[in-house]
């Protein structure tokens, strides 16, 4: 089983990884290496209306199917974790604004896509990673206002975002806010030293006196816990595909230099002991890519997906991390310098075993579901 694209969707996909060839493969590297942000290369990816991926057709988007987002993501990913996250993002942050908001902020969140901004989801604070409820950014009304205070961390796209997505406590409970970026009050932080996906944009995004409107609110006050569970369920999914673009390019990579290199007289292509590596990176890669498939169809028919997600961001996060680290192994030496991309693989997959919910966490909801 692989993704089911529409003929238009795979012309998508033709076109996105002919722009990631020409684009992406060496700006990002170098980018990468230099801790450089690869401006050119995302105005030139905007450009192309990247940001659109996401954007129903009725907003004048591209109308594309969660599992033709989700092959996009995988392929972005083989050429650059970072910049495939920085498009997770986009996805993750319109979910909410699609299903719970207004049409007035569903506009103002796809026009700001479709000319190249991006969006920022910011649940995560210093003390509420996976524990949501203690959560400390509040927001108190006043009148037909509220007036959000707090700080978010570690928000990708937080620099760059056109909008926020923020979650704040109110007297009615967490409460789910669409704000933009020009709104008075919101301040990014320095950009974090991160260990990979240095190509995405990852900060401090604070919240001083924000005063945003009563139709902010995405859904209905003290139903941001609902929909903070109903966005991270499709969110890991999509974190799950874009982490086996991590895992297919190790496996690639591997591939190549095995059919090159010579050791003790023969390939290492012919070594048993390779092979089995090489085995066990494809089922590993294989098994996480039809989990993911099975939760985008059971996400795009409605059903509830937590299970599903939660299996298989676990697995596509530890396949990554898995292929990873086997292809420095295959490539020896090398595999350990920056002048190969391998070494750039493991920097990147380590963290998908970690935002979107530890995989520990999918471990606890997998096993809480089956006793249930």
């Amino acid at each position: 089983m692989s993704y089911i694209l529409t003929e238009f969707g795979a012309d998508v996909l033709s076109d996105v990884t002919t722009f990631c060839e020409r684009e992406v493969l060496k700006q990002a590297a170098e980018a990468d290496r230099n801790r450089i942000w690869p401006e050119e290369m995302y105005e030139k990816a905007c450009e192309m209306g990247l940001g659109a991926l996401s954007v129903p057709e009725e907003y004048g988007g591209l109308g594309l199917t969660l599992p033709e987002r989700a092959a996009i993501l995988e392929k972005m990913a083989w050429f650059d974790a970072g910049f495939a996250v920085s498009y997770m993002t986009n996805i993750l942050s319109s979910i909410p604004v699609f299903y719970f908001g207004e049409h007035a902020n569903r506009k103002s969140c796809y026009d700001l896509l479709l000319e190249g901004r991006f969006g920022a989801f910011c649940l995560t604070e210093d003390q509420a990673g996976s524990d949501i409820s203690r959560l400390r950014t509040r927001a108190i009304r006043e009148g037909e206002e509220y007036v959000i205070n707090g700080s978010k961390m570690f928000v990708t796209n937080g620099r760059i975002a056109g909008y926020y997505v923020v979650f704040a406590e109110t007297d009615a409970g967490l409460t789910a806010f669409y704000v933009t970026a020009d709104t008075p009050g919101i301040e990014a932080g320095e950009e974090e030293n991160k260990l990979g996906i240095r190509n995405s944009d990852t900060c401090e995004v604070s919240f001083q006196d924000v005063r945003v409107p009563y139709t902010a609110i995405l859904g209905k006050e003290g139903e941001g816990r609902k929909i903070a569970v109903f966005c991270l369920q499709h969110a890991r999914i999509f974190c799950g595909v874009t982490a086996l673009g991590v895992a297919q390019r190790a496996l690639d990579e591997s591939i190549s230099r095995v059919r090159e290199r010579e050791q003790f007289g023969s390939l290492l292509a012919d070594n048993e002991v390779i092979q089995f590596k090489l085995a066990d990176m494809y089922m590993k890669t294989e098994a996480a890519r039809q989990c993911c498939i099975s939760a985008l169809n059971k996400a795009g028919a409605g059903e509830d997906c937590r299970l599903a997600a939660a299996t298989a961001k676990c697995l596509a996060g530890d396949a990554a991390e898995y292929c990873a680290s086997e292809a420095v192994q295959i490539f020896g030496g090398y595999g350990y310098c920056e002048d190969y991309p391998v070494e750039k693989l493991l920097r990147d997959a380590k963290i998908f075993q970690i935002f979107e919910g530890t995989n520990e966490i999918q471990r606890l909801t997998v096993g809480r579901t089956l006793v249930k």
